[in-house]
């Protein structure tokens, strides 16, 4: 969700890293964005299979959709770490990077929290139990601040904190560079995020404070890539790469669908002792980020594909868009699910995760390319190029 063009190459010294001019665009990293936006979508639609009285076969296909959707916001994150330090990977002036990162994020950010606050509070609760509620101005703060006005919107405020300590983060990648260590840092930001979601995931004071930590390791791996990209795009799969990964996708999917049925239909496949529930719990979240992490640079080789065969543009497009259409595409969800369910089709049916996805993509554009047609559009869904 950030800018391609504006980029410095470094070359690294003993103890200083020397400029390279250059601009760079990576046109295949907009065709990432666009499957990274369907799978924002994606995993908010199929997530009504928690609104299923039971588990069924629909269900399962429900919670393994879901499941692969769930890479929306690591594969965004690992955008942002990539796109980020190909523009900002040198010396650069903070107020400077600052004042470009918020311009096109913070207005738009501002202006839906409203909007979704308006429409959570008045007329989703009146569309429900016909009776309106009163906005609390101080609970609305406190939402605008943790990115808490609608479901989607915390992406906003794990973003901003990303953004925030960059200028931090970018130096120790290049002082890990300069060191051989890399690998080191990585692995540090890996474990750092496992022992979040393990220990401060649902405390009251720290889940969304230091977000960013769970995800750190998405962002920095970005870098990495954006570092090393000549030399990826070049890296050829053997068929044990494709085995090994066919079979991590797999079990990873698996492992998620068993936590699904857990939390939302308390049906427990498998049965552990106190003492092995927590080592489960380290496997199944160590697992979760193996997944995404090989579901994304997948799409990152079908992206780079898709371009230089030029097919499928059309990602590309969504990609352009992938910003505003985040903004809005959850209450047009919401919207359709709430008219659609009152005539009686609903989750129950196998045609109603299709109708819903493709209605609802198709008024997000719709809908973003009439905001950009009215004056300072771009301030209020966001910057489309």
């Amino acid at each position: 969700m950030s800018d391609l063009k504006e980029t410095s190459l470094g070359i690294i010294g003993d103890s200083t890293r020397m400029a390279q001019q250059k601009t760079n665009y990576y046109p295949e990293i907009n065709y990432l964005r666009g499957f990274a936006i369907l799978s924002a979508i994606s995993v908010h639609v199929s997530g009504n299979f928690a609104e299923m009285t039971n588990i069924n076969l629909l269900t399962i296909l429900y919670m393994a959709i879901n499941a692969l959707s769930c890479v929306a916001v690591p594969a965004f994150i690992f955008i942002s770490g990539f796109v980020l330090y190909n523009s900002y990977n040198i010396s650069f002036p903070i107020g400077h990077f600052y004042l470009k990162r918020f311009k096109y994020i913070l207005p738009p950010y501002f202006i839906f929290s409203i909007l979704y606050s308006i429409y959570n509070s008045k007329i989703h609760h009146l569309m429900i139990i016909n009776k309106p509620i009163n906005l609390d101005l101080s609970d609305f703060v406190i939402k605008l601040l943790t990115g808490g006005a609608y479901y989607h919107l915390w992406f906003f405020a794990l973003i901003i904190q990303l953004y925030i300590l960059y200028p931090l983060i970018v130096k120790i990648y290049i002082y890990s560079e300069n060191k051989n260590c890399v690998s080191l840092f990585i692995l540090l930001a890996f474990i750092l995020g496992i022992a979040y979601d393990i220990i401060l995931k649902n405390h009251i004071l720290f889940s969304t404070n230091i977000k960013f930590i769970s995800y750190l390791f998405y962002f920095i791996f970005g870098m990495f890539m954006r570092s090393n990209y000549g030399f990826i795009k070049m890296k050829s799969f053997s068929k044990n790469n494709y085995l090994c990964t066919f079979i991590l996708l797999l079990l990873g999917t698996f492992l998620i669908i068993v936590d699904s049925a857990k939390e939302h239909f308390f049906y427990r496949l498998f049965s552990f002792g106190p003492g092995y529930e927590q080592i489960w719990e380290v496997f199944n979240i160590v697992i979760s980020r193996l997944y995404f992490t090989i579901i994304f640079i997948g799409l990152l080789y079908i992206s780079i594909f898709l371009f230089k065969s030029n097919r499928l543009q059309i990602f590309d497009k969504l990609g352009l868009y992938s910003f505003p259409i985040y903004l809005v595409h959850a209450i047009i969800l919401n919207l359709i699910v709430l008219l659609l369910s009152k005539i009686g089709f609903n989750w129950n049916n196998l045609l109603f995760y299709p109708c819903v996805f493709v209605l609802t993509l198709i008024l997000s554009l719709f809908s973003v390319r009439t905001f950009e047609q009215i004056p300072y559009g771009k301030y209020v869904v966001g910057k489309t190029s």
